[in-house]
């Protein structure tokens, strides 16, 4: 299956973009989505600084692009918002126990300091 996000949608928003994009995740076995807000640019070599928010364990990358409002301090500050899926619908045997994918995330990231 092909890796590389696609865009999905794109719409303008305060002076700058609000786009969607969909990719295969080979690690989680699911297509995933993510959202990317570039704020308005002086050139198209322009870098930002980049917020990641990952909105918890049963929010798709819709949520808080939709709710937050986010997106009109990201451009009045010149700062891009990666915006990721994070409760995709996939589930993992970790252990020879099966898991949903949040309780995966959860298990991942603690996993060194817990010796799981």
């Amino acid at each position: 299956m092909e890796t590389k996000p696609a865009e999905i949608s794109s719409s303008k928003m305060f002076g700058g973009y609000n786009k969607r994009y969909k990719h295969f995740s080979p690690t989680l076995g699911c297509s995933m989505t993510f959202h990317i807000y570039f704020p308005p640019s002086p050139s198209s070599s322009h870098k930002f600084p980049v917020l990641y928010w990952l909105s918890g364990l049963t929010c798709t990358d819709e949520n808080f692009i939709t709710k937050s409002g986010a997106q009109r301090a990201a451009s009045r500050e010149g700062v891009a918002l990666i915006v990721p899926d994070t409760s995709p619908n996939a589930s993992f045997n970790y252990k020879s126990r099966t898991y949903t994918h949040e309780v995966f995330i959860l298990l991942n990231a603690i996993r060194a300091t817990c010796n799981l």
